[in-house]
């Protein structure tokens, strides 16, 4: 099985991972690692190591990260090889497609393909006149 390796600013790993456990139950091969306001780069990129330990390479880890560009995402494209991947600027719909797309037939180049446009599909506009008809 795919491991899962969410990497965020403070602690919005941890929250998406209780949120995405919350919605499709408990989830194996499934870690948060967060960077605090005290913390420095090496301070996670150790977590990150410890973390991709706990999900071994065997099937590969995607790492999702929050925001392109940061700190997460650069230290983490750090770890990047040809068992582990990564996509930034994750949302919770790509995140649940993750969890339940993964399986022993799914590799790990197929999972990041399909979501790499999976979650930009799911992001919807609303507006009052749409949810309510124009009635005021």
């Amino acid at each position: 099985m795919i491991g899962i390796l969410l990497c965020c600013h403070g602690t919005m790993a941890q929250g998406f991972k209780d949120a995405a456990e919350l919605i499709v139950g408990p989830q194996q091969k499934f870690e948060a690692v967060g960077i605090g306001p005290a913390q420095g780069r090496h301070d996670l990129k150790k977590a990150l190591k410890a973390a991709m330990r706990l999900l071994g390479t065997d099937a590969g880890i995607l790492i999702l990260t929050d925001l392109p560009g940061g700190t997460p995402c650069n230290e983490a494209a750090m770890l990047l090889g040809p068992t582990v991947q990564m996509v930034a600027g994750f949302n919770m719909p790509i995140l649940l497609r993750v969890l339940l797309g993964r399986s022993d037939d799914t590799t790990l180049a197929q999972l990041t393909e399909d979501i790499s446009t999976y979650g930009g599909d799911h992001i919807i506009h609303f507006t009052y006149d749409a949810v309510h008809g124009g009635a005021v």
